[in-house]
């Protein structure tokens, strides 16, 4: 039984790391929140269709971190610049109940 909650667990973690990848995608609308906790989240949306079902159709990322920033300084710089992003993955957190952004870079 221990083996089988073990290898549970792996597969339950593995699921929740695997992210999706686009490339060469369209900003479609950047947006940024404060949680309750007093946190920065930042949205954006693509014109491409995402390959997970992401409610409201947004990738999320905290803003709050040296990275996160980094994040919305190239999402906002591809959207003012009307570059498309080069790559991007993402992926579903059951416990967030949302999509959220792994990497990002812009195309030259």
């Amino acid at each position: 039984m221990k083996h089988f909650l073990f290898a549970f667990a792996l597969l339950s973690i593995s699921a929740n790391l695997s992210a999706e990848t686009l490339s060469n995608v369209t900003v479609r609308s950047i947006g940024i929140s404060t949680n309750v906790d007093s946190s920065v989240t930042g949205n954006f949306t693509v014109v491409d269709k995402l390959s997970i079902n992401c409610p409201y159709e947004r990738i999320h990322f905290n803003i709050n971190s040296d990275v996160g920033k980094a994040m919305y300084s190239t999402i906002l710089t591809a959207k003012t610049t009307e570059k498309k992003l080069s790559k991007i993955d993402y992926f579903f957190s059951p416990g967030k109940r949302a999509c959220l952004l792994r990497y990002v870079e812009i195309a030259d």
